[in-house]
């Protein structure tokens, strides 16, 4: 799943902002905050 975050860092900022909505959810389940760097 890792490689769908890293490859986000390309797309415009709207698409990261979802992204980051999405990763707020998830990284209560899993440490996504280690392998996501805001850009």
């Amino acid at each position: 799943m890792a490689e769908h975050y890293f490859f986000a860092l390309a797309l415009p900022d709207p698409i990261k902002e979802e992204l980051a909505s999405i990763c707020k959810n998830v990284k209560n389940i899993f440490p996504f905050k280690k392998w996501v760097h805001p850009a």
